[in-house]
C-alpha cells in the first residue's frame, strides 16, 4: 500500500426516490464522479474511518440509503463538506428546476476504490472480515 497525494475520485449517487421523481429511466446509475486531490492526511483519515466502521460493525448495523455519506459527515466532516458541494453543484446543474424534488440534494458518497482497496490491505482483522 502507498499513500499518495493526487487527485482520487468519489462515486456520488442521489437517491433512488429522487431520480424516479425526476423521470430518469435507469434508477441507480445517475452517478455523479467527483475528482478532488486528497493529501496523505485525508486518504489516512478515510482509511481510519473505515477501520472504525468495520470495527463496530457500523455497515451491519446502518441500513440508510446514505451510510456512507452520514459516516463521511460524523468522521471527516471538512472532506464530506468538499465532495458533498461539488456533488450538489453538479447535480443541481443537471438538473436545474429540480429543487422541489423529494430528496433534492441528499446523495450517498463512496470513498474511491483505490482508497477502500487500501483500506482492505492494511485492516488488521481483514481475514475474519473479508475472509482475505
Amino acid at each position: 500500500m502507498t499513500i499518495m497525494s493526487k487527485i482520487y475520485t468519489f462515486d456520488c449517487f442521489p437517491m433512488p426516490y429522487t431520480e424516479k421523481l425526476l423521470g430518469c429511466r435507469d434508477i441507480g446509475n445517475q452517478e455523479i464522479a467527483i475528482s478532488i486531490e486528497l493529501s496523505c492526511e485525508n486518504i489516512c483519515n478515510i482509511i481510519s474511518m473505515l477501520h472504525w466502521a468495520w470495527d463496530n460493525n457500523y455497515f451491519d448495523l446502518d441500513f440508510s440509503e446514505k451510510r456512507y455519506a452520514k459516516l463521511f459527515k460524523e468522521k471527516i466532516p471538512e472532506l464530506y463538506e468538499q465532495v458533498y458541494s461539488l456533488a450538489h453543484l453538479s447535480f443541481s446543474n443537471k438538473y436545474p428546476n429540480s429543487i422541489n424534488i423529494s430528496g433534492f440534494g441528499e446523495y450517498e458518497i463512496f470513498p474511491p476504490d483505490e482508497i477502500l482497496q487500501d483500506a482492505i490491505e492494511c485492516y488488521p482483522n481483514r481475514k475474519e472480515r473479508f475472509g482475505i
